[in-house]
């Protein structure tokens, strides 16, 4: 996949190390740029999924999106770009660096993302401040 990201975020099965458990889950986040990856990927685990390893099991899946990709919009990447260098940051990095014409990214910079240890560096808040009131400003 060219485009296409997919990260294993949750497993559950099982109730000891050394017992095959008689059912497991695993739950992905995926992230792609263009539907014909997410149509690609169905297809591929269709293809796995439908292989009977062990005689009298199966696997199965559902794919759920939430946030379809959004296109890429140049003069949006230009503007950030200029914006983010006129405050002496560089974009890039994380969902942003797609720069859609609805911005996504603009918070602060930190660590351990989504987790009980994530923590935001308030001492870029200033720079990200300018950084949003400088688009804000450019874009009425």
């Amino acid at each position: 996949f060219e485009y296409l990201s997919l990260n294993p975020t949750i497993v559950r099965g099982g109730i000891k190390s050394n017992v095959t458990p008689d059912e497991a889950e695993v739950y992905f986040d995926v992230r792609y740029y263009d539907e014909k990856e997410i149509e690609l990927l169905e297809r591929e685990l269709s293809g796995i999924l439908n292989v009977e390893i062990v005689k009298g099991t199966g696997m199965e899946y559902s794919l759920d999106v939430f946030r379809k990709p959004m296109k890429r919009c140049d003069e949006m990447v230009s503007l950030v770009g200029d914006m983010g260098y006129s405050t002496g940051m560089s974009p890039g990095g994380g969902d942003s660096a797609f720069f859609e014409k609805a911005l996504d990214g603009l918070g602060l910079p930190g660590g351990f993302f989504h987790s009980e240890k994530e923590y935001a560096l308030v001492s870029k808040l200033e720079d990200k401040m300018k950084l949003a009131v400088g688009l804000i400003e450019k874009l009425r």
